[in-house]
C-alpha cells in the first residue's frame, strides 16, 4: 500500500493518497457493496432484471444491517437479545443466506423491544451480561432448582 498523507484544513483532517490507491479502494467498495458495508445487489441481466431470490436476500440483509446499526447494536449484542447465534446474523447480513420466519420474528421482536428502551443504557446492559456470563462459573441444574423453590415458613 502506498503512503497516505494527512493534512488539516479549518480544523478538519483530510487524507491524501495516490490516485492508484484511491482507485483500488473504489474497486474494493464496488465489489463488496457500498461504503456502509452493505452487500452488493446481484448483477442485472441484459434487460436490467435481477434474480428475485438473491435480490430479496440482499434487500433483507441491508435492512437488517441498517436497523441494527441505527440501534447501535453489534451483531453479538443483537444475537444475545434475539437468542440467535451471532453466526446466523453474520450470514444473513452477507446477503447470501435466506432467513426462516422464526429467525426474522426473533430479530424483529428483539429490535422492537430494544428500540423501546434507551439504546445506550440497553447496549451497556447487554455487554455487562455478556461479560458476567463469560466470567461467572456455570450453575448446575440442581442449583437452579434450589433457587426456584420459595423459602419454607415454619
Amino acid at each position: 500500500m502506498a503512503h497516505a498523507t494527512t493534512i488539516e484544513i479549518h480544523g478538519e483532517e483530510f487524507v491524501i493518497l495516490p490516485r492508484a490507491e484511491y482507485e483500488k479502494l473504489l474497486t474494493g467498495i464496488a465489489n463488496r457493496g457500498d461504503a456502509t458495508g452493505y452487500p452488493p445487489l446481484p448483477p442485472a441481466d441484459a434487460a436490467g432484471n435481477r434474480p428475485a431470490r438473491e435480490t430479496l436476500q440482499v434487500v433483507l440483509a441491508r435492512k437488517l444491517i441498517e436497523r441494527r446499526q441505527k440501534l447501535g447494536l453489534t451483531q453479538q449484542q443483537l444475537s444475545e437479545l434475539a437468542d440467535v447465534r451471532a453466526e446466523t446474523i453474520s450470514r444473513l447480513e452477507s446477503g447470501k443466506h435466506a432467513p426462516n420466519a422464526a429467525t426474522v420474528d426473533k430479530l424483529e421482536d428483539a429490535m422492537d423491544k430494544f428500540s423501546a428502551t434507551a439504546p445506550v443504557r440497553r447496549a451497556a446492559e447487554v455487554e455487562r451480561k455478556r461479560t458476567a456470563r463469560a466470567t461467572s462459573p456455570r450453575k448446575s441444574a440442581t442449583d437452579s432448582k434450589r433457587q426456584l423453590k420459595p423459602p419454607r415458613n415454619h
